[in-house]
């Protein structure tokens, strides 16, 4: 059980990198819709100058 020890050892560190990317996570989920939904009103507004 070496990865066990391994765990033992680093808690902190395994911590802080579990919690880094759950919020990093947790954040490209919520924003990544409203940025495509930004996205496609900036390409009508953009097609809209165009035309």
């Amino acid at each position: 059980m070496l990865l066990h020890d391994r765990l033992q050892r680093l808690p902190m560190v395994l911590r802080t990198l579990v919690l880094s990317a759950i919020v990093v996570l947790t954040v490209v989920y919520v924003l990544m819709p409203r940025l495509q939904v930004a996205r496609v009103r900036l390409l009508a507004r953009v097609s809209r100058r165009r035309n």
